[in-house]
């Protein structure tokens, strides 16, 4: 595996910073197979033009820098207060804690919108980048109807934050292994893959008004109870306590209000299943279903040879 060398300028240059702190080669290294390893390896960028893999590097620096130094925040916090970092309110006075988790929480936001913007620039150029585009790494993200932060936010506002929808991403997959049952055998594949023998508006419909909804708020009403996601603020933030150093702030959500959410897009999901299932039976024809021959129930009566009565 090829390793992400960062420069102390690229670092500077990333965090408009010129704190004394340093990151290590190993956060880099830890940050990369973390968080950019799963979407595209280095290597898979070794044949690609000089200026794409510069784009393409510069975008995967970001996000590493601000994930090393978010996932190690509190190893050099003294040395961050050591540069005298202030709040814009106090000019004498050093950060607060809560300055200091702000800026946590803006390094995590800054990382995840890199690996956003990195996913859209590789989709946007898929032609070049064609190691990563036959790999698995990219067949992982297109075997899902939604792949994106930007999808799931035509459905759901989560703030087009990338943390949530990583956060959100095992809950969606599970969503839509259940809508594979619960589709005619074969549809599924033909819905995901857009089929062009179905009718460009009748896909759209089906897609757009009623499956693509249907799975942004199953998931994020199955996503709520287990803690993936909270509401803070009027937003959806991911939830996860060792970004706070296992501080309570983020425990403290509004119950009821959590409990209004889930039911709310459980409710906004059945009507979206039920309205696409419907339909689905509307429009068998167009979509190539053909029904299953019922297997029989009825009892089967034989004529005894010989006997003068018969039954049909």
């Amino acid at each position: 595996m090829q390793t992400l060398i960062i420069s102390e300028e690229e670092v500077q240059d990333v965090l408009a910073s010129n704190g004394d702190f340093e990151l290590k080669q190993g956060w880099f290294d830890s940050a990369y197979k973390k968080y950019i390893y799963p979407i595209i390896s280095l290597e898979m960028m070794n044949s690609v033009e000089e200026n794409l893999k510069e784009e393409a590097e510069g975008l995967i620096k970001t996000a590493v820098i601000n994930f090393a130094l978010a996932n190690n925040f509190f190893k050099i916090v003294l040395e961050i207060d050591s540069s005298s970092i202030k709040d814009n309110s106090a000019k004498e006075e050093r950060a607060t804690k809560e300055d200091k988790e702000s800026l946590l929480q803006g390094l995590f936001a800054d990382g995840y919108q890199a690996v956003e913007d990195l996913i859209i620039f590789l989709e946007e150029n898929e032609t070049d980048f064609s190691a990563w585009k036959e790999s698995a790494k990219y067949t992982k993200l297109k075997s899902s109807f939604i792949n994106s932060a930007n999808l799931f936010q035509k459905y759901v506002d989560i703030g087009n934050s990338r943390q949530v929808f990583l956060k959100l991403w095992p809950s969606i997959q599970k969503v839509e292994r259940k809508l594979k049952k619960l589709l005619p055998d074969g549809l599924f594949e033909k819905l995901l893959s857009k089929d062009d023998n179905i009718d460009d508006a009748l896909l759209t419909k089906l897609l757009d008004d009623y499956l693509l909804p249907y799975v942004a708020h199953k998931a994020l009403a199955e996503a709520i109870p287990s803690g993936a996601v909270i509401f803070r603020n009027d937003s959806i933030v991911a939830y996860d306590d060792t970004n706070t150093n296992k501080r309570t702030g983020y425990r403290t959500a509004d119950k009821a209000t959590l409990k209004e959410m889930q039911q709310q897009n459980e409710q906004d999901a059945q009507e979206c299943l039920q309205d696409l299932l419907d339909l689905i039976e509307a429009n068998k024809q167009g979509l190539g279903i053909v029904d299953q021959p019922q297997a029989s129930t009825a009892l089967v009566y034989e004529s005894k040879p010989g006997s003068s009565l018969v039954f049909i």
